[in-house]
Protein backbone atom coordinates (compact mmCIF):
# COMPACT_ATOMS: atom_id res chain seq x y z
CA UNK A 1 0.00 0.00 0.00
CA UNK A 2 1.39 3.37 -0.94
CA UNK A 3 1.83 5.70 1.96
CA UNK A 4 0.80 9.35 1.87
CA UNK A 5 3.51 11.90 1.85
CA UNK A 6 3.38 15.30 3.47
CA UNK A 7 1.63 16.59 6.52
CA UNK A 8 -2.11 16.01 6.27
CA UNK A 9 -2.74 18.70 8.87
CA UNK A 10 -0.79 21.34 7.03
CA UNK A 11 -2.76 24.57 6.87
CA UNK A 12 -5.12 23.50 9.67
CA UNK A 13 -4.26 26.63 11.59
CA UNK A 14 -5.31 28.75 8.65
CA UNK A 15 -8.54 26.78 8.26
CA UNK A 16 -9.26 27.05 11.96
CA UNK A 17 -8.68 30.79 11.79
CA UNK A 18 -11.13 31.10 8.89
CA UNK A 19 -13.79 29.14 10.75
CA UNK A 20 -13.21 31.19 13.90
CA UNK A 21 -13.43 34.40 11.94
CA UNK A 22 -16.67 33.30 10.30
CA UNK A 23 -18.22 32.49 13.68
CA UNK A 24 -17.17 35.81 15.16
CA UNK A 25 -18.59 37.65 12.15
CA UNK A 26 -21.89 35.74 12.41
CA UNK A 27 -22.24 36.51 16.12
CA UNK A 28 -21.48 40.18 15.62
CA UNK A 29 -23.89 40.39 12.69
CA UNK A 30 -26.71 38.75 14.64
CA UNK A 31 -26.13 41.00 17.64
CA UNK A 32 -26.05 44.12 15.46
CA UNK A 33 -28.71 46.48 16.89
CA UNK A 34 -29.53 47.66 13.37
CA UNK A 35 -30.54 44.11 12.44
CA UNK A 36 -32.65 43.75 15.58
CA UNK A 37 -34.38 47.02 14.79
CA UNK A 38 -35.19 45.89 11.26
CA UNK A 39 -36.61 42.59 12.56
CA UNK A 40 -38.75 44.26 15.20
CA UNK A 41 -40.02 46.82 12.69
CA UNK A 42 -41.57 44.22 10.40
CA UNK A 43 -45.20 45.01 9.65
CA UNK A 44 -47.69 42.50 11.13
CA UNK A 45 -49.45 40.46 8.48
CA UNK A 46 -52.93 41.68 9.40
CA UNK A 47 -52.06 45.36 9.62
CA UNK A 48 -54.17 47.35 7.18
CA UNK A 49 -56.14 44.25 6.15
CA UNK A 50 -59.80 43.32 6.46
CA UNK A 51 -61.03 39.91 7.59
CA UNK A 52 -64.36 38.80 6.17
CA UNK A 53 -66.70 36.80 8.37
CA UNK A 54 -69.12 34.78 6.23
CA UNK A 55 -72.38 34.17 8.10
CA UNK A 56 -74.39 31.31 6.65
CA UNK A 57 -77.68 32.80 7.77
CA UNK A 58 -79.78 35.91 7.28
CA UNK A 59 -79.18 39.26 8.93
CA UNK A 60 -80.81 39.31 12.34
CA UNK A 61 -80.34 35.58 12.93
CA UNK A 62 -78.59 34.60 16.16
CA UNK A 63 -75.46 33.58 14.21
CA UNK A 64 -75.46 37.01 12.56
CA UNK A 65 -75.94 38.84 15.85
CA UNK A 66 -73.09 36.96 17.48
CA UNK A 67 -70.76 37.66 14.55
CA UNK A 68 -71.54 41.38 14.58
CA UNK A 69 -70.92 41.44 18.32
CA UNK A 70 -67.56 39.70 18.61
CA UNK A 71 -66.10 41.32 15.49
CA UNK A 72 -66.32 44.67 17.28
CA UNK A 73 -63.62 43.56 19.68
CA UNK A 74 -61.71 40.71 18.02
CA UNK A 75 -59.39 43.00 16.06
CA UNK A 76 -57.86 44.36 19.26
CA UNK A 77 -56.43 40.94 20.09
CA UNK A 78 -54.85 40.20 16.69
CA UNK A 79 -51.41 41.66 15.85
CA UNK A 80 -51.93 44.39 13.31
CA UNK A 81 -55.48 45.14 14.51
CA UNK A 82 -57.31 44.20 11.30
CA UNK A 83 -60.76 45.40 10.40
CA UNK A 84 -63.70 43.00 10.18
CA UNK A 85 -66.49 42.82 7.64
CA UNK A 86 -69.55 40.63 8.24
CA UNK A 87 -71.10 39.22 5.07
CA UNK A 88 -74.33 37.22 5.05
CA UNK A 89 -74.54 34.22 2.73
CA UNK A 90 -77.78 32.43 3.71
CA UNK A 91 -79.17 29.30 2.17
CA UNK A 92 -79.52 25.55 2.72
CA UNK A 93 -79.11 25.84 6.47
CA UNK A 94 -75.62 27.34 6.18
CA UNK A 95 -74.37 24.80 3.64
CA UNK A 96 -73.92 27.39 0.88
CA UNK A 97 -71.58 29.36 3.13
CA UNK A 98 -69.69 26.22 4.17
CA UNK A 99 -69.18 25.18 0.53
CA UNK A 100 -68.02 28.70 -0.36
CA UNK A 101 -65.48 28.90 2.46
CA UNK A 102 -64.06 25.48 1.64
CA UNK A 103 -63.91 25.73 -2.17
CA UNK A 104 -63.88 29.37 -3.27
CA UNK A 105 -62.54 31.64 -0.52
CA UNK A 106 -58.77 32.21 -0.66
CA UNK A 107 -56.76 30.40 1.99
CA UNK A 108 -54.95 33.54 3.07
CA UNK A 109 -56.25 33.91 6.60
CA UNK A 110 -58.64 36.70 5.61
CA UNK A 111 -61.88 34.69 5.56
CA UNK A 112 -63.70 33.28 8.56
CA UNK A 113 -67.09 31.66 8.75
CA UNK A 114 -69.87 31.12 11.22
CA UNK A 115 -71.98 28.07 10.41
CA UNK A 116 -74.02 25.57 12.34
CA UNK A 117 -72.29 22.58 13.87
CA UNK A 118 -75.13 20.36 12.64
CA UNK A 119 -73.65 20.59 9.13
CA UNK A 120 -71.31 17.83 10.26
CA UNK A 121 -74.22 15.37 10.05
CA UNK A 122 -74.86 16.28 6.42
CA UNK A 123 -71.40 15.03 5.52
CA UNK A 124 -71.69 12.05 7.85
CA UNK A 125 -74.80 10.73 6.12
CA UNK A 126 -73.34 11.43 2.67
CA UNK A 127 -75.55 14.23 1.37
CA UNK A 128 -74.69 15.06 -2.25
CA UNK A 129 -74.94 18.80 -1.55
CA UNK A 130 -71.90 18.66 0.71
CA UNK A 131 -68.78 19.98 -1.03
CA UNK A 132 -66.57 20.31 2.04
CA UNK A 133 -64.58 18.13 4.40
CA UNK A 134 -65.62 19.02 7.92
CA UNK A 135 -62.39 17.67 9.42
CA UNK A 136 -60.37 20.20 7.44
CA UNK A 137 -62.14 23.22 8.87
CA UNK A 138 -60.15 24.93 11.64
CA UNK A 139 -62.28 25.57 14.70
CA UNK A 140 -61.53 28.94 16.33
CA UNK A 141 -64.18 29.33 18.99
CA UNK A 142 -67.85 29.19 19.95
CA UNK A 143 -69.65 32.23 21.43
CA UNK A 144 -72.15 30.15 23.40
CA UNK A 145 -72.75 26.69 24.78
CA UNK A 146 -76.30 25.38 24.93
CA UNK A 147 -78.33 22.26 24.39
CA UNK A 148 -81.56 21.46 22.60
CA UNK A 149 -84.83 21.78 24.51
CA UNK A 150 -88.38 20.74 23.62
CA UNK A 151 -91.17 23.11 24.53
CA UNK A 152 -94.41 24.37 22.99
CA UNK A 153 -97.25 26.76 23.55
CA UNK A 154 -99.90 25.87 26.07
CA UNK A 155 -102.65 26.01 23.44
CA UNK A 156 -100.92 23.40 21.26
CA UNK A 157 -102.69 20.03 21.07
CA UNK A 158 -99.50 18.17 21.99
CA UNK A 159 -99.06 17.94 25.74
CA UNK A 160 -96.75 14.94 25.97
CA UNK A 161 -94.30 13.03 23.79
CA UNK A 162 -96.95 10.35 23.36
CA UNK A 163 -99.25 12.98 21.83
CA UNK A 164 -96.60 13.67 19.18
CA UNK A 165 -95.88 9.97 18.73
CA UNK A 166 -99.56 9.01 18.30
CA UNK A 167 -100.83 12.11 16.47
CA UNK A 168 -102.95 11.34 13.42
CA UNK A 169 -101.35 14.32 11.70
CA UNK A 170 -97.70 14.85 12.67
CA UNK A 171 -96.83 18.39 13.75
CA UNK A 172 -95.10 20.44 11.11
CA UNK A 173 -91.55 21.46 11.77
CA UNK A 174 -90.00 24.32 9.83
CA UNK A 175 -86.32 24.20 8.85
CA UNK A 176 -83.90 26.21 6.75
CA UNK A 177 -82.46 23.10 5.15
CA UNK A 178 -80.45 19.92 5.51
CA UNK A 179 -77.76 20.29 8.15
CA UNK A 180 -79.78 22.66 10.32
CA UNK A 181 -81.07 21.74 13.75
CA UNK A 182 -84.62 22.17 12.50
CA UNK A 183 -84.03 19.38 10.00
CA UNK A 184 -81.68 17.01 11.82
CA UNK A 185 -83.09 16.95 15.36
CA UNK A 186 -86.61 15.84 14.29
CA UNK A 187 -85.02 13.01 12.32
CA UNK A 188 -83.00 11.96 15.34
CA UNK A 189 -86.11 11.99 17.56
CA UNK A 190 -88.01 9.96 14.99
CA UNK A 191 -85.33 7.28 14.87
CA UNK A 192 -84.65 7.15 18.61
CA UNK A 193 -87.98 7.91 20.30
CA UNK A 194 -90.47 7.11 17.59
CA UNK A 195 -91.79 10.67 17.43
CA UNK A 196 -93.39 11.82 14.21
CA UNK A 197 -92.79 15.16 12.50
CA UNK A 198 -93.45 16.65 9.11
CA UNK A 199 -90.35 18.67 8.27
CA UNK A 200 -90.85 21.57 5.87
CA UNK A 201 -87.47 22.91 4.78
CA UNK A 202 -86.49 25.85 2.61
CA UNK A 203 -87.15 28.75 4.95
CA UNK A 204 -84.60 31.58 4.52
CA UNK A 205 -84.21 32.14 8.25
CA UNK A 206 -85.73 32.23 11.71
CA UNK A 207 -87.90 35.27 11.06
CA UNK A 208 -89.73 33.52 8.24
CA UNK A 209 -90.09 30.37 10.32
CA UNK A 210 -91.87 32.27 13.08
CA UNK A 211 -94.01 34.44 10.78
CA UNK A 212 -97.80 33.86 11.04
CA UNK A 213 -99.23 31.52 8.43
CA UNK A 214 -102.37 32.04 6.39
CA UNK A 215 -103.62 28.52 7.12
CA UNK A 216 -104.66 27.42 10.63
CA UNK A 217 -101.88 24.90 11.12
CA UNK A 218 -99.51 24.14 13.93
CA UNK A 219 -95.80 24.43 13.28
CA UNK A 220 -92.81 23.33 15.33
CA UNK A 221 -89.52 25.12 14.99
CA UNK A 222 -86.32 23.58 16.32
CA UNK A 223 -83.46 25.87 17.14
CA UNK A 224 -80.37 25.88 19.29
CA UNK A 225 -81.73 25.94 22.82
CA UNK A 226 -85.14 24.42 21.97
CA UNK A 227 -87.97 24.24 19.47
CA UNK A 228 -91.30 25.91 19.45
CA UNK A 229 -94.79 25.16 18.26
CA UNK A 230 -96.39 28.32 16.89
CA UNK A 231 -100.00 28.73 15.94
CA UNK A 232 -100.79 29.93 12.44
CA UNK A 233 -103.52 32.44 11.77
Amino acid sequence: MKQRTGNPFKGSKVQAFKVFGFLVFSVLELSNPWNLERASAQTPYYQGKTIRVIVGYQAGDSHDQWARTYTRYLGKYIPGNPNFLVQNMPGAGGMIAANYIYNIAKQDGLTMGTIGGALYFAQLIGRSEVKYDWNKFTWIGTPERSGFLLFMRTDAPYKTLDDIRNASEPPRCSATGVGSSGYDIPRVLEDTLGLRFKVISGYPGGAEQLAPRQTPTRRIRFHRGGFRVTGGR
